[in-house]
């Protein structure tokens, strides 16, 4: 959607009807039944961001691309992830969406059913860097409550930031009312992680977190069968607030520090010949991006990330982490294959004569 000043004052709705004119009434609400059961629909049909560097449009839509699908295929069918990324691909912005709606459809069973008694945990370094991750989740929301999805036939859960509280202003606490799901961020250290259960456990920014692997070791036996823990962060060494995240990515026994095993499976190990090569801006993108879910499900991940640029995958036999590299190429508009990706390279370099090593520090 081409922006300007006037989108600045669209209404949500407004946004949503101008970024599809052609959508009926009954194909919305069938996008919204695969939005129930898979996240993906979700945050391709339904997903809107705020950009803090565009003032001339309110929301943006999540954008549909590749690499996002992937990691909410990803998200979807592993129990413990860790992801070290690129800057700049909206990773955070991924995960609070994932963390809302597991929060509120995460049951993982195919019926769209809502989740009940999900607890939904945000890690940070900072508490206040936690709270807005957590206000990112009641942004996604306060989209589609403007939308009208909690009006039937959608049927929306009802989201409040604190229980027994019908303000948005109780800090690092959200609920989904009648459900018993919350949603809570917490400051890095082990304390909190001891006295809680989750559903989903996300440390942000994992590599520059001092007290994660405290953290991981708290939260870990309270998991069971069905929890889940997302380590995300941009690479910081293998020595010092790094090494835990570092010794996660390269199984790597944090006490020997000798490697465990060899990967259960690993898109390095993929022959290139069997697949299909997906180019930026390609057909074969295309087509992948607009694959029933029931059609994606059957390439395994290492299959999905060998296709693609700046992608690799791997499953860790010894920690059991399911680990994704995300290099800022795997996004067409960063890639050196496409003109627009060239120029935010170039434009790249130039920040980083001007205000430090930005290139640098989206790299891996």
């Amino acid at each position: 959607m081409a922006s300007n000043k006037k989108d600045a004052t669209k209404t949500a709705r407004e946004i949503f009807q101008a970024d599809n004119p052609n959508l009926s009434a009954d194909e919305m609400l069938l996008n919204w039944a695969e939005a129930t059961r898979h996240p993906w629909p979700f945050i391709k049909h339904f997903v809107y961001t705020k950009d803090q560097l565009d003032n001339s449009v309110i929301y943006k839509k999540f954008p549909n691309k590749l690499l996002y699908r992937i990691i909410a295929e990803l998200f979807y069918r592993e129990q413990m992830i860790a992801i070290v990324k690129s800057r700049q691909i909206m990773c955070s912005w991924e995960f609070a969406a994932l963390g809302l709606w597991d929060g509120m459809y995460g049951t993982y069973d195919g019926t769209g059913n809502p989740a009940y008694n999900k607890s939904i945990f945000d890690q940070s370094k900072k508490e206040a860097d936690g709270d807005e991750l957590l206000d990112r989740k009641k942004l996604i929301y306060d989209v589609l409550f403007q939308m009208g999805l909690h009006r039937p036939p959608f049927n929306m859960p009802l989201m409040k930031r604190s229980p027994g509280d019908k303000t948005w202003g109780s800090y690092c606490n959200a609920a989904i009312v009648g459900t018993g799901s919350i949603f809570k961020a917490f400051p890095q250290g082990p304390d909190i992680a001891r006295q809680v259960t989750a559903s989903l456990y996300t440390i942000d920014e994992a590599a520059f977190q001092g007290e994660a692997e405290a953290a991981f070791k708290a939260i870990r036996p309270t998991l069971g069968q069905s929890g889940k823990v997302a380590l995300i962060s941009t690479p910081n060494g293998k020595m010092g607030e790094g090494a835990f995240f570092h010794d996660t990515i390269f199984d790597i026994d944090p006490s020997t520090k000798e490697v465990m095993g060899e990967p259960v499976e690993s898109s390095a190990d993929i022959d290139r010949s069997d697949i299909v090569k997906v180019e930026p801006d390609s057909k074969e993108e295309q087509w992948l991006l607009e694959m029933p879910q029931h059609e994606f499900a059957r390439f395994s991940l290492s299959q999905l990330c060998a296709m693609c640029d700046g992608l690799n995958y791997r499953k860790n036999s010894g920690n059991g982490f399911a680990v994704l590299s995300a290099h800022y190429s795997a996004d067409p508009d960063k890639s050196p294959k496409t003109e627009r990706g060239r120029k935010w390279i170039t434009a790249a370099k130039c920040g980083k004569k001007i205000k430090g090593s930005l290139l640098r520090r989206s790299q891996i």
